[in-house]
C-alpha cells in the first residue's frame, strides 16, 4: 500500500545527518561560551591585580612623602620627643624617620631592633615610617602657654582625644608628647602633657623644651610599618602595623592592608658625595650603614598576583608553583635580582616608584 509522501517520517540517515549537525552547531556555542567565560575572568583577575596592586603602592607612597616631617622645619636634631618610647625601633621612636628591614636579615637597620621580623615573609624587605600627618594643622591660640610645663591652648572642635601622640612645633623647633588630659581635648580647648599614670606609654618629663606661642602648630604623629606577611588567606598579602588609641592607651595594632602582593622589595638612595639631594647609589637596608641620615630617595618594587589561578577559576584555585618565570625586582644585590612566584600559576605584574625624601636631613 503506497502511502502519502506527506506523511513520512526521516529516515535514519536523515537523522544522523541533523543530531551531528546540531552536535557540531551545540559544539561551537559551548566552546565561544567557555572562552568568553575563560576571557572574563583572565580580565576581571588581572584588573583586581592592577587596582589592589596600585592601591598599596599608593598607600606607601604617600606615607613616604611624609617621611621625617614634625613640622615646617628639616632639622631633626632640633625635635625633643617626651613620650616613653619603648626603645629604639618600637613605633614611638621618632629619633629616626626610616628604617629598613632586608631579606635574609635578623634585625631592622638602623635600630637593631627584632619587633616584628618574625612576621615578615621570606625573602621580601620591609620598611618603617615616622612623621607628623601635616593634614590638619591645629593652632596653638592665646593665652598660649605661660611656661613648659603649662597646657596648651587651642580652639574647641579639634578633635583630638586623650592618649594621642601628637608634636607641637613653631618652624623654630619641635616637641613630641602624649596627651593626658582633660578628659575630652576636643571640648575643653586645652591639652595637657603632664607625667604619671592614666595613659600608654605615657611622657617621660612633662616640661617642653620651651614655651610655644603664636604661629605654633599641633599636628598629630602617624608612624607606620609596611611588611609582607601571611594573609587570612594563607597567602602573602601587604600588612601595616601603626599605632591605634583606645581608651588613653596608644599601642601598635597589625591590618592586613590588601590582599595579592607577594614580594616587596626596597632600595635607599644615598646622596655620598655633594649634599645636592640626589641620590648617587641605591642600596638596600643592610648597606646603608650608618648613611641613614643621607636617605634622600627611596624606591619600592611590588610584585602582586591574580587572586584567581590559571588551572582554576575560583579564588585561590590549586596550580604549580610557577617556577619557570623570573621576576626581575631589581634588589640591587647582583645575582639575586630575580624571583620566582610562589602562589601557583597565577599571573603576575611588578610595580615601581621612587619618592624623593625631602623632610629626614
Amino acid at each position: 500500500m503506497n502511502l502519502d509522501r506527506r506523511h513520512r517520517g526521516f529516515t535514519l540517515t536523515e537523522l544522523m545527518v541533523a543530531m551531528t549537525v546540531g552536535l557540531i552547531v551545540l559544539g561551537s556555542v559551548l566552546t565561544v561560551l567557555v572562552n568568553s567565560k575563560k576571557n572574563y575572568v583572565t580580565q576581571d583577575s588581572l584588573a583586581r591585580l592592577q587596582e589592589n596592586a596600585r592601591f598599596a603602592l599608593n598607600y606607601i607612597v604617600r606615607d613616604l612623602r611624609m617621611a621625617g616631617y614634625y613640622g615646617c622645619m628639616n632639622d631633626i636634631d632640633a625635635v625633643t620627643d617626651h613620650v616613653n618610647n619603648g626603645g629604639a625601633g618600637s613605633l614611638f621612636d621618632s629619633s629616626v624617620p626610616l628604617e629598613g628591614f632586608e631579606q635574609g636579615a635578623d634585625t631592622w637597620k638602623p635600630s637593631d631592633s627584632t619587633l616584628r621580623v618574625n612576621e615578615i615573609y621570606n625573602n621580601t624587605d620591609a620598611i618603617t615610617i615616622r612623621f607628623a600627618d601635616g593634614s590638619n594643622r591645629i593652632p596653638v591660640e592665646e593665652p598660649y602657654m605661660p611656661q613648659p610645663s603649662a597646657a596648651l591652648q587651642i580652639a574647641a572642635g579639634n578633635g583630638l582625644e586623650v592618649g594621642e601622640i601628637v608634636v607641637v612645633t613653631d618652624c623654630a623647633s619641635a616637641d613630641i608628647f602624649q596627651i593626658t588630659g582633660p578628659q575630652d581635648p576636643d571640648i575643653a580647648g586645652t591639652i595637657n602633657h603632664n607625667t604619671g599614670a592614666g595613659v600608654s606609654p605615657g611622657n617621660a618629663t612633662q616640661n617642653l623644651s620651651k614655651s610655644y606661642e603664636e604661629n605654633s602648630k599641633i599636628i598629630k604623629i602617624k608612624s607606620v610599618r609596611f611588611f609582607i606577611g601571611t594573609g587570612a588567606s594563607g597567602y602573602p598579602a601587604l600588612f601595616r602595623d601603626s599605632i591605634k588609641v583606645s581608651s588613653g592607651a596608644a599601642a601598635p595594632q597589625v591590618d592586613e592592608l590588601v590582599d595579592g602582593i607577594e614580594n616587596m622589595q626596597i632600595l635607599y638612595g644615598i646622596d655620598t658625595s655633594n649634599n645636592d639631594g640626589v641620590p648617587d647609589t641605591y642600596v638596600n637596608a643592610t648597606n646603608v650603614g650608618t648613611n641613614w641620615d643621607n636617605v634622600v630617595a627611596v624606591r619600592i618594587t611590588l610584585l602582586a598576583f591574580s587572586i584567581s589561578s590559571a588551572t582554576s577559576a575560583g579564588e585561590y584555585g590549586t596550580g604549580a608553583d610557577d617556577s619557570l618565570k623570573n621576576y626581575d625586582l631589581g634588589f640591587a644585590d647582583a645575582a639575586a635580582d630575580k624571583t620566582t612566584g610562589q602562589t601557583g600559576n597565577r599571573k603576575r605584574r611588578i610595580f615601581t616608584s621612587t619618592v624623593q625624601i625631602r623632610n629626614s636631613q
